[in-house]
């Protein structure tokens, strides 16, 4: 589904008046919605330009992308890390789920 195709689905719903079962089942419906590489996504958005892992260094610079994640290598360890690097979810690999 394309954005204009969303936007036209939006606007039918905001010319409806919806009952207050029907909004709690269109909000559940919406929250249920996954995307692949969203988890991906927001942890990359939620850390930024994180700083080295390895050295607590704040100069890194991009370095390519690995599984659908930016990777960085920072200037003075000379290491590579991307924003899961030393969490819960680095190495995992089946990350979608």
């Amino acid at each position: 589904m394309g954005t204009a195709d969303v936007r036209v689905l939006i606007e039918a719903l905001m010319q409806q008046q919806l009952s207050e079962d029907q909004v709690a089942l269109l909000q559940g419906f919406l929250a249920n919605v996954e995307q692949p590489g969203q988890c991906h996504r927001q942890i990359e958005e939620a850390a930024g330009k994180p700083p080295c892992p390895h050295c607590g260094c704040q100069r890194s610079h991009r370095c390519g992308q690995a599984s659908g994640l930016q990777r960085y290598r920072c200037v003075v360890c000379r290491r590579s890390f991307n924003a899961s690097t030393g969490t819960p979810l680095a190495r995992l690999r089946l990350r979608e789920k």
